[in-house]
């Protein structure tokens, strides 16, 4: 019930914008239960998984990002410190532009950090660190890396698991380090114009580079064709409501590759990525053109 409450709340924020733009009640009660329908969200909530505080935080700066409020954005991005990897891919890059966000972000984990310590004492931090090392390197956990809709897990399906797996391992998380320095220097060049459709970006990247998530985690993607949506209908444009369709189609090839065998697992989980990157691209595309045009 719980993360059903927090899964809600993230819906809610993520359409506010809807709503202040004009957009009817029924329309924007459609937007959040696409949301809350969306298989990675139906999922968390069905294994119980603690996927929606990674959602809230992630909801939460994608939001505020857009309103410019980079502190608040910040300090809720900590959140997602629950997934450290995670929450570090989102935040580097803001080290190189609107620093405050990071200024934030480190404020909240500084303070989240206190507070798990108290709870569970310097032994249960080292554990922590152990699990994490165990996934870095290909330790003896059972990690599910077959069925990991990222990179880690398409390596893995290209050679099948067997042999070799402290290498993929390895090789992911060199990869991950790449894409974090690729969007600090993509930042760095943004400076002040990071915008929503840059962070639904960064989210997207960051599904597919972080080296250890699962498809439950993958309801991150369900906030960008939100933002997407949102920029569309405070520039008063008609089709604000595509990018939610497209998510509603990306879940459906989501939910047909969380059932599917090895060989047609990656062909439906990129075309459920395509279809959450369309919008973006082409958004993008016309930010880049108004601002030639200018």
């Amino acid at each position: 019930m719980c993360e059903l409450l927090l899964f809600s709340i993230a819906a809610y924020a993520m359409t506010t914008g809807l709503a202040a733009h004009g957009a009817s009640t029924f329309q924007v009660s459609l937007n959040r239960l696409a949301v809350l329908s969306f298989f990675s969200v139906a999922l968390a909530l069905a294994q119980g998984q603690d996927t929606a505080v990674l959602m809230l935080g992630a909801a939460g700066w994608s939001v505020l990002i857009g309103q410019r409020r980079d502190f608040t954005a910040g300090v809720l991005l900590s959140l997602a410190a629950i997934r450290p990897h995670i929450a570090l891919t989102l935040a580097i890059p803001f080290v190189f532009a609107r620093r405050r966000v990071f200024a934030g972000f480190l404020a909240g984990t500084v303070l989240l950090g206190l507070y798990s310590l108290s709870l569970v004492g310097w032994q249960g931090v080292l554990a922590y660190i152990d699990v994490i090392r165990d996934s870095a390197v290909g330790g003896q956990l059972p990690m599910g890396t077959l069925r990991m809709p990222n990179f880690l897990g398409l390596l893995h399906r290209v050679g099948y698991g067997s042999g070799g797996e402290r290498a993929f391992a390895i090789a992911a998380w060199m990869t991950w380090v790449a894409s974090i320095a690729m969007f600090s220097i993509w930042w760095a060049s943004l400076q002040s114009r990071v915008s929503p459709i840059h962070c639904g970006l960064l989210l997207i990247g960051t599904v597919f580079f972080v080296p250890h998530l699962h498809l439950h985690d993958a309801a991150l993607l369900a906030i960008p064709p939100l933002a997407v949506a949102v920029v569309r209908i405070s520039g008063s444009r008609s089709d604000w409501e595509r990018p939610a369709i497209s998510m509603l189609a990306a879940s459906l090839f989501l939910s047909a590759a969380g059932i599917s065998t090895r060989s047609s697992f990656d062909v439906k989980l990129a075309v459920a990525m395509l279809l959450i990157l369309a919008p973006l691209l082409n958004d993008l595309r016309s930010q880049h053109s108004i601002r030639q045009d200018a």
